[in-house]
């Protein structure tokens, strides 16, 4: 009993020393469901934060595709990110260095193509540009439903 009450309040006194993460900190802004109004890239996407705080979830619904899912969550001082995409494949992105106010811009860090190692994403010279203030980028008729 005594080692359980010891890891507890180890782990509690280890969240207490949770450093700062300014881009994290900004997606965190986006929990709530989004939509957007596009003919061409209708879409419904939720974020939600989960684990206590240290992931956000973004859960995208398509008409007439696979809903997928992103997990964005800190990374030392930066920020990753795992897309779980309705082809298979899950790439995975960290944040580039080189930051611009109201942008954050991911680069490839390679992932998996249903279940293995895939050179293709592996070797992603892909960038995925995420506006904090318009996130998701369809179009310019988005409108952000608050949660009820």
């Amino acid at each position: 009993m005594k080692t359980l009450m010891a890891i507890a309040i180890l782990a509690c006194s280890l969240q207490a020393e949770k450093k700062a993460n300014p881009l994290f900190d900004e997606l965190k802004k986006l929990e709530g469901q989004w939509s957007s109004d596009s003919k061409e890239h209708a879409a419904d996407v939720t974020y939600k934060l989960s684990s206590g705080g240290s992931v956000l979830m973004e859960t995208m619904a398509m008409a007439n595709h696979a809903e997928m899912i992103t997990m964005y969550h800190p990374d030392g001082d930066g920020l990753a990110l795992t897309h779980y995409c309705m082809l298979g494949n899950q790439p995975r992105m960290r944040a580039a260095k080189d930051q611009k106010p109201g942008v954050i811009k991911f680069e490839g860090d390679g992932g998996t193509k249903e279940g293995k190692e895939s050179k293709d994403t592996k070797d992603a010279k892909d960038k995925k540009d995420t506006k904090k203030d318009d996130k998701p980028k369809a179009d310019s008729s988005q409108k952000k439903h608050k949660k009820d």
